[in-house]
């Protein structure tokens, strides 16, 4: 055990340092994610909060349409109040928020969003996806280890 670890605590930092930029340079969040990640600049809550209210608008617009279908109300008290609905629900992304037009570019080139973060977060981003990073005794990378749901991005 003191072998193992006294190896681990030769290896050398700056090259393992540029091992996991090299690994960083080359990933491309795929563009499924990011209204997913955009969520989560815009709201608390990410897409739990677009959920419930793409949930509580669509009810609505239901109610709407059920009320007329009954004739409890006029046709044109129905679109007074389904065409606004209708609107809001079609802008309901999180990717047409201003703040999440500003991020975007950040999430398409990965590597410019990893140089703008502090060490901890870079940290806990390399956390998030890889369960383990493996070196050799020189620094070099042999292996990786996503978490699940990452593997999209060392393939």
């Amino acid at each position: 055990m003191d072998a193992l670890l006294q190896r681990h605590s030769l290896l050398p930092a700056k090259k393992v340092e540029q091992e996991v930029q090299k690994l960083i340079n080359n990933i491309r969040l795929p563009d499924e994610w990011y209204e997913s990640i955009l969520a989560y600049v815009v709201t608390r809550h990410g897409m739990t909060d677009y959920e419930r209210e793409r949930y509580n608008l669509q009810s609505a617009l239901e109610r709407l349409q059920k009320m007329f279908q009954w004739n409890h109300i006029s046709e044109a008290d129905y679109l007074q109040q389904a065409v606004p609905l209708k609107h809001t629900l079609a802008q309901l992304n999180p990717i047409a928020a201003p703040e999440a037009r500003q991020a975007l570019p950040l999430l398409q080139d990965f590597p410019a969003l990893w140089r703008q973060m502090l060490p901890i977060e870079q940290r806990a981003v390399l956390q998030t996806m890889f369960s383990a990073l493996y070196f050799d005794a020189q620094g070099e990378l042999r292996k990786i280890s996503a978490q699940p749901g990452f593997e999209k991005l060392v393939n």
